[in-house]
């Protein structure tokens, strides 16, 4: 940053991502499958997995910096349905929060996709 250098992303960019890494065209099958096993191990789970019941395993990725917090992945249900999620934060200052309203979030959606 301080290079004159910003990563940035957009939710639209990180969901075809996973995506393509879950139906195993981001890359060989086999690469694909050790990319989910990574994302996997996450040890970061205030977000996402924090929304979640109990049996759903989620392959993600977190990233955050000063008011912004950021959480996506590959969701599997107990039922064995898979789905992408990508929840980008930015304004909330207190990192706690964010991480909560990524909570809310999952759950949300968690809650919209089982009872399809």
């Amino acid at each position: 940053y301080r290079a004159g250098l910003n990563n940035t992303t957009t939710a639209r960019g990180l969901g075809v991502l996973f995506g393509a890494i879950a139906e195993g065209r981001a890359a060989a099958a086999a690469s694909c499958r050790a990319m989910l096993d990574v994302l996997g191990r996450q040890h970061f789970n205030a977000g996402i997995p924090a929304g979640l019941p109990p049996g759903t395993v989620v392959a993600h990725k977190t990233g955050w910096l000063t008011a912004v917090n950021h959480d996506g992945g590959v969701v599997t249900a107990a039922d064995g349905r898979r789905y992408v999620l990508v929840v980008l934060t930015r304004g909330i200052q207190e990192e706690a929060a964010s991480a909560r309203l990524i909570a809310d979030i999952a759950g949300l959606v968690h809650g919209a996709v089982a009872a399809r």
